[in-house]
């Protein structure tokens, strides 16, 4: 009776009723298996590549990296948009770390998957604050098609096509005896 008399700590039972909704909200979000499926298990993977990975790459990479990164992440907010489907995002790093990731043999492929997935939870938080104007529940749509969703699949593709040029290129070059950008590769070293 005192906290809800009291003129300053008379919020108490409000903030108590809002955490207990939160608590719930959040519960529920993390036990639905689609978001299990498309946002814990890329962030289970993106942080273990984040803990293997962070002290094992330069200073100077991680500034280029983190660089990109701000790039790719402000291109994909300036690009989003709700369609039939949900939300629609243009993906930079799908570009960027491919080239990178030839270019830069040095960096770890793993490290782009993660990068990636960052990307994508970015501009996956930022549409649906967007969207749902801060309410409670707004993070149902994280990760809410499981398989099929972005921030599933486009880390996904990005580490393929990172796999196939920086490996397919240079066996490639290789195969037809031509060098394909060897020489631009072997003077950044």
């Amino acid at each position: 009776m005192y906290f809800t008399t009291h003129p300053v700590l008379g919020f108490i039972p409000w903030v108590r009723e809002y955490l207990s909704f939160t608590f719930i909200y959040l519960w529920s979000f993390f036990s639905n298996p689609l978001t299990q499926e498309g946002f814990c298990l890329p962030a289970l993977f993106s942080l273990l590549i984040f803990l293997k990975y962070t002290k094992k790459t330069s200073w100077t990479t991680w500034k280029m990296l983190l660089m990109v990164e701000a790039v790719c992440i402000l291109a994909g907010w300036v690009s989003l948009r709700w369609g039939n489907t949900g939300l629609h995002t243009f993906d930079l790093g799908f570009i960027l770390f491919p080239i990178i990731a030839y270019l830069r043999p040095s960096i770890p492929i793993a490290l782009f998957y993660a990068l990636d997935f960052i990307i994508g939870l970015s501009g996956d938080v930022w549409g649906d604050l967007w969207t749902f104007h801060f309410h409670q529940g707004w993070y149902f749509g994280i990760g809410g098609a499981g398989f099929h969703d972005g921030l599933f699949l486009v880390p996904l593709e990005t580490l393929a096509a990172c796999i196939v040029l920086r490996y397919g290129l240079a066996f490639l070059s290789r195969y037809m005896s031509r060098p394909f950008l060897d020489e631009y590769r072997d003077t950044k070293k």
